[in-house]
């Protein structure tokens, strides 16, 4: 089973994918994570600079992350080429790693699972929705740069039939553990 667990920056993805992960036997693919290792990658950073140009490059010749998430996420333009270059091979990475490993439980964790094409491969799509008061809270001038550029939080819970709302307090685990056990995941046995 693949489950894609989805929703605005700062929501709680990423808390949500490493508790189910520590509670329950699933593998989690974070989107993010492996579009950070492709911009690191020789090929890429060729085609960011053919694209962006070799400002972006910090002392070692890597990507300057910052200074690319400042410039993508201040133009428009230049966010749709930064994904045009990096959406296809996260899509490609992530269906590689699924079949090399059937059978197993995966959890593809990512804001744009439907943007990268994702959605598709996805037997379930679970949205973690959090009110921008709580997000802003927690992450701060970041929600505010990069909300912008994505799906509003009407928007991805709309796409669901499973919304989890994370008022960042306890209740948000046992909200994951109820669609957890709805979806058949086997807990880990606890070791004394």
């Amino acid at each position: 089973m693949i489950v894609g667990l989805t929703g605005r920056v700062g929501s709680g993805k990423s808390k949500a994918a490493n508790w189910l992960q520590a509670q329950y036997k699933c593998e989690v693919l974070d989107l993010d994570q492996i579009g950070h290792r492709i911009i690191q990658e020789p090929t890429f950073i060729s085609r960011l600079v053919d694209t962006f140009g070799c400002h972006l490059l910090d002392e070692a010749g890597q990507v300057n992350r910052q200074m690319l998430s400042q410039l993508v996420f201040s133009d428009s333009n230049a966010l749709k080429k930064l994904n045009a270059i990096v959406h296809p091979e996260i899509n490609f990475r992530v269906k590689k790693s699924i079949s090399q490993s059937p059978g197993k439980f995966w959890i593809l964790e990512g804001a744009l699972i439907q943007e990268i094409g994702l959605d598709a491969i996805c037997d379930a799509i679970v949205v973690i929705s959090a009110s921008e008061a709580n997000i802003v809270s927690h992450i701060g001038d970041k929600f505010l740069l990069i909300s912008p550029f994505q799906r509003s939080d009407f928007a991805y819970r709309n796409s669901s039939k499973y919304v989890i709302k994370n008022n960042f307090d306890t209740e948000f685990f046992e909200q994951l553990s109820e669609v957890a056990d709805r979806f058949g995941l086997t807990r880990r046995s606890t070791q004394r």
